[in-house]
Order: C-alpha cells, then structure tokens, then sequence
C-alpha cells in the first residue's frame, strides 16, 4: 500500500514537472537604437508589444529638437494608424482631440513578433497631428534617416523537471531506507 502510495507520488511530481501549471507570454520591450531625423534631431526610449494580443504599452520615447522641430516625450499610442506588428503611431498624450499634438510613425520590417530580435524601421516620420484622431500628419515635419528597434530575445523558463524528479526520487530512498 505505501510502495503505491509513493509510485503515485512520483507520477504526480513527474506530471508537475512536463506539464507546467500555466504559461503565459509577457509583453517585449523594444528598445530604439539609432533613430536618426533627417533634420539632425534624434529618438531613444523605448516600448513594450505583445505580438499575441497585439498590443502596445509602457511607450516611454524621446524626441530631441532639430532644424525642423521641437522635441517631445511620446507615452500613449493612438488609432490614427492601427497598431500592430509592422507599425504603430505615437502621441504625447490620451486626449480625445489630437489635433496640433505631436505623433511619432514608426514601420517595421520584419514585423515584432513575441520572439524578439531586431527589427529595422522601413520607416519612420514625427510630425503634428492633423486632426482629431491623428490620421492626417502637418507640418512641421522630419523623417527617419536611420535606426532601428531591438530587444533580447525572449526567455521561457524551463519546467523544474528535474528538480522534481529528484525531490520524487528522494521521497522514495527515504522510505525505502525506513525498512
């Protein structure tokens, strides 16, 4: 009766050690590296996506002054351009009415994906939003000479398999040597 006892134990820590309980992706964090404007003005920050909802969050992006413009600090994304893996647009606030704020326009090629990596931007603009909804960018504007995003590649934790399996083992010579 105790041998199956402890025969089931193990089975259960072996199970716990394959099967992990739950995994879940978290969102990667893009850095800017490089981002360089036509007008001699530059970007750096950066933002987190999560390419399985696709979603954008904790934007934290800094534009520095040029010929052109004025620099700004970019923290929200706005729908003017559906956000997704190859481009996102940036504004400097949530407000309903956008119009005469800054947005930043940033294109990816390849596309963000959960994985990491580094992507270069196919294109990039900052400019003033036109409208309401920033789907329409005016003067004053500058555009992308060079950069790109990147990020270290995304780590899943692996089960503690053996870890388990040696804590069961244990179990086991400890009854064992009871006898």
């Amino acid at each position: 009766m105790a041998r199956l006892s402890r025969v089931r134990t193990l089975m259960a820590l072996l199970v716990l050690g394959i099967f992990p309980l739950s995994a879940q992706a978290a969102p990667i964090t893009w850095n800017l590296l490089g981002l360089t404007f036509s007008d001699g003005g530059s970007a750096f920050g950066s933002f987190a996506f999560d390419a399985t909802l696709n979603q954008y969050s904790a934007v934290d992006i800094t534009t520095t002054t040029g010929s052109s413009r004025s620099g700004a600090h970019f923290e929200a994304v706005s729908n003017g351009v559906p956000p997704g893996p190859t481009g996102v647009l940036f504004v400097t606030g949530t407000a309903l009415n956008l119009s005469g704020t800054p947005g930043l326009a940033l294109f990816f090629l390849p596309a963000l994906t959960n994985a990491g990596g580094t992507s270069s931007l196919s294109f990039a603009q900052e400019g003033t939003c036109g409208n309401a909804g920033c789907t329409l960018p005016v003067a004053p504007q500058r555009f992308l000479v060079t950069g790109s995003v990147t990020t270290q590649s995304a780590t899943v934790p692996e089960p503690a398999s053996a870890l388990l399996f040696g804590f069961g083992l244990s179990l086991l010579c400890r009854g064992r040597s009871r006898r």
